[in-house]
């Protein structure tokens, strides 16, 4: 059972990049790149794992959901996840 929960979400991707070839999308950049979108999404799926397997182990939701937050925090922070401002527009 946990090997073919494992896998459904692999074949999910896989899906989508044959629906995404299928309907006309092509890389035309070179390989790294959808190599590298696709590095995202499995770092995400690692993450989702990782978080299933904190919310597993730990005594109870209260304990669980802290545990995820002390994580995620420096996330949305870092100044490098931060657009630079000069391309932006003015406004009025």
């Amino acid at each position: 059972m946990p090997l073919a929960v494992a896998v459904l979400p692999l074949n999910r991707f896989a899906v989508m990049i044959v629906v995404g070839l299928v309907i006309g999308f092509r890389f035309v950049t070179g390989l790294l790149p959808p190599w590298a979108g696709l590095s995202l999404l499995f770092s995400g799926y690692a993450m989702s794992w990782i978080g299933a397997f904190v919310g597993m182990t730990t005594g109870s939701a209260n304990a669980a959901q802290s545990s995820g937050c002390t994580r995620m925090p420096p996330l949305p922070l870092s100044p490098r996840r931060s657009p630079p401002t000069g391309s932006m527009p003015t406004g009025r």
